[in-house]
Order: structure tokens, then sequence, then C-alpha cells
């Protein structure tokens, strides 16, 4: 995932009509009143859905059957809900860190969750990777392996999620919750 990732972001700044913006110093209301930092985040959601090697290097993965591996880019009217939710929050968060996710990946594998820890440790140590931000999430009803791949402060950021099977019900169950509380408070 991380190759794709570079080969698309590269050939995305590449681009004479791109302007990057930094996400880490720019925040959702930031985003929303700037017009040219719109375009960015708009021409690369919609470069990103027409980025056909996605398929061609990460469809493979979804027949191998040592493990669950789903992707996709994400849908835009989901994106606008995403902005219109980080707007109603009490503070402001910054684009890099809530618009994290145009691009996700979630590989679902048996017997995860006892080796996660090592594999947190072991990305955290790693600092010759665009790995960033790794993260066990574990609330209530939601543990999952969370990671982020990203070049640099100017690139967005795309989401890879590690579960273990013996969570995938209750993890699909919070997602749809939390899509439904976003939605509901539109």
């Amino acid at each position: 995932m991380e190759k794709v990732y570079l080969d698309f972001t590269t050939q995305f700044s590449s681009r004479m009509d791109i302007n990057p913006f930094n996400q880490r110093k720019t925040t959702i209301r930031q985003l929303v009143d700037n017009p040219e930092y719109q375009k960015v985040m708009t021409e690369y959601w919609r470069a990103l859905t027409n980025f056909q090697e996605i398929d061609t290097i990460l469809g493979p993965l979804q027949d191998d059957h040592r493990f669950e591996f789903e992707y996709r880019s994400k849908l835009e009217d989901s994106l606008y809900l995403k902005i219109a939710w980080y707007l109603r929050k009490q503070h402001d968060l910054y684009v890099g860190k809530s618009i994290n996710d145009l691009f996700g990946g979630r590989i679902i594998l048996a017997d995860f969750r006892p080796y996660e820890k090592q594999i947190l440790a072991y990305l955290l140590d790693k600092h010759d990777t665009m790995v960033s931000r790794p993260y066990i999430r574990d609330d209530d009803t939601y543990h999952a392996l969370h990671l982020y791949i990203r070049k640099d402060n100017f690139s967005f950021p795309w989401e890879l999620q590690i579960w273990d099977t013996a969570d995938v019900q209750t993890n699909f169950q919070a997602h749809a919750a939390h899509e439904e509380r976003k939605e509901r408070r539109q």
C-alpha cells in the first residue's frame, strides 16, 4: 500500500495546477474558508477515485485466503459529512488529523490481537518509513490497530486498519453507529 500511495502522491504533487498546503497547520475551518485549499482536497479526491493502479496492485490481495483485505476511496458525500461533523466540534482540528482517510484499507487477520502490541512497538521504533501515528484504538465496542501512510505534511494521508477476526462483528456495528450519529447531527 505504501508503494501505491507514494506513486499516487508523487504523481498528484507534480501537477502544475495544484498548490499543496501544510495540513498539520491548517484547520478544518481554514480548509472550508479557503477556496484554494478546497480545490486541492477536491482534486486529490477526484484523482484518487480515478487512479486505476490501485486496483491493479491492491486488488489481487483480496484473493489471498490467509487474510481479508478491503480498500476504498472515500465517497464524496461521506467526505463532506465528515467535514461538517468536525466543524461542529468544540475544538477546530487540523486537516492532517481529520481528513486522514480519503483512501482506506483494512486487513482482517485471525489471532492478530496477541501480536498487535509487538507490531505497534515495531512501527513506533521504525523511523525510516512513511508510517505515521500508529496506535491501538480500543473502546467499548471497537478494537483495531490504526496507522497512516504519509509522505509529508503537504500530502493527504491514507489509513490502514488491522483487525482481528474476533472483533469484526462489533467493529462493524461500532462503525455503523458512528456513521448514524454523524448523519443525525447533519
